[in-house]
């Protein structure tokens, strides 16, 4: 639950954002449809999809000022202290994310509007510092790149706080990771009997056999001056998140000492034990509620529980949207610029909050200035403390980092249109060719 798989992003751009952009036309134009196609609208569906964009100032870094910036943060003049991530203990500082700042609105409509200069270009520098106390996430403001005169800030006017970091009470996921194993291991009857299958690695692990693993999420709170969180059982399964298992324990897990740690709360069927000592005097005692187990099984495929030969599911080929005269999608892909139906836009992309769409205009006259996701907000319910205290902004995981290619002729229509994108994470730039 701690790390990110992050690699491959595919921009469809045949439906989507076609269908958005077609609603605002009918709206700007009033639903005017032509009875006929003159000479000059067949030339225009017909009409090659290459053709020179504006400028896209908004752009993530390229390799090039990727690989630059790395290796400035790594010496001397940044005063990082950076580790590389493949020698760094928990210990040490790493750099996380690499990401361009966009410009300010004001220096990019003057640059769009040819009444000042190119933005300069400045990077975005998120930085995870294991090595100070408390342990912090830190921002900084990198640039202008490409100049002798490049420099590092604390990054803090984006931010209505004023800060530039922010505390980490979970800095090594590692020690915490290894301690939640070893207090499941110190009830690992107790599991067994009530959950009705073992921890992993307490058996021989085989293909498709129902095992549990501990598991805690990145919420964490303060009481009394103290960290804790919740830590549940999950089934090591696709579905996991289908399977809660209705046991529970609370953890003050304050400071950096696994030796430090313990646990102040065990919860099952809605009863409360304040000690492991208490919870397994009541749980051995007669009379003590065992609650049906979520079992995995068929029941959570996706795939029909059906013989592959079944005559109800056709393996023919799905119909197939035909552009009868061609696209009407006009690309510049070195700058991510689209022109369709007299709209005009350019992509830009970002692994914290995925696609942006920049000076969005209609015949040449802007009407928007940017559309792009800010936040995803994603607030748990339930009735146990994991769900009723989980609130996550998903901008935090990597909107971005967590899209997937798509498959043309299958998850979309074989004539779609494909950008490619990179981005740069814990020193790696991801990128789909």
């Amino acid at each position: 639950m701690f790390g990110l798989n992050s690699y491959v992003f595919s921009l469809l751009l045949a439906s989507t954002i076609p269908f958005l952009l077609y609603q605002a036309w009918l709206t700007v134009l009033g639903d005017q449809h032509p009875t006929s196609s003159s000479s000059s609208t067949r030339e225009l569906l017909i009409d090659s999809e290459d053709i020179r964009g504006r400028e896209n100032i908004w752009s993530d870094l390229t390799v090039r000022e990727s690989i630059d910036l790395i290796q400035w943060l790594h010496s001397p003049g940044s005063s990082l202290n950076l580790t590389s991530v493949g020698l760094a203990t928990q210990a040490d500082d790493i750099l996380l994310v690499a990401e361009l700042l966009r410009p300010n609105k004001t220096d990019a409509i003057a640059f769009l509007d040819r009444s000042g200069p190119a933005p300069l270009r400045f990077a975005r520098v998120t930085v995870k510092r294991n090595s100070v106390e408390p342990p912090d996430v830190a921002e900084f403001l990198v640039g202008p790149l490409g100049h002798s005169g490049q420099t590092i800030e604390p990054l803090r006017f984006v931010y209505n706080s004023g800060r530039s970091a922010t505390v980490n009470p979970a800095a090594d996921v590692v020690a915490l990771s290894r301690w939640m194993d070893e207090i499941a291991l110190e009830v690992a009857d107790i599991i067994d009997n009530l959950l009705r299958r073992p921890l992993h690695g307490q058996t021989q692990d085989s293909a498709g056999q129902d095992v549990l693993e501990p598991s805690s999420n990145d919420q964490t709170f303060i009481e009394d001056g103290r960290v804790v969180r919740w830590v549940t059982f999950f089934p090591v399964s696709d579905a996991s998140t289908l399977l809660p298992q209705g046991l529970y324990l609370k953890a003050d897990t304050t400071g950096r000492d696994p030796a430090q740690w313990k646990v102040v709360m065990w919860l099952y069927n809605g009863i409360t034990y304040p000690s492991t000592k208490e919870f397994r005097a009541t749980w051995q005692s007669s009379g003590f509620e065992k609650l049906e187990s979520a079992i995995d099984g068929t029941w959570t495929a996706l795939e029909p529980d059906l013989p592959p030969d079944n005559e109800d599911y056709s393996t023919n080929a799905p119909p197939h949207v035909v552009q009868a005269q061609g696209s009407r999608i006009k690309l510049d892909r070195a700058e991510s610029f689209v022109s369709w139906m007299g709209f005009s836009f350019n992509l830009a992309f970002s692994q914290f909050n995925g696609v942006a769409l920049y000076d969005m205009r209609l015949d040449g006259e802007r009407v928007m200035y940017e559309l792009s996701l800010q936040e995803a907000m994603a607030h748990y319910a339930g009735n146990d403390p994991i769900q009723s205290s989980t609130a996550f902004l998903d901008s935090l995981f990597g909107v971005g980092t967590q899209v997937a290619a798509l498959v043309p002729g299958y998850d979309c229509p074989a004539y779609a249109h494909f950008f490619n994108v990179s981005y740069h994470r814990i020193e790696t730039t991801a990128k789909e060719l």
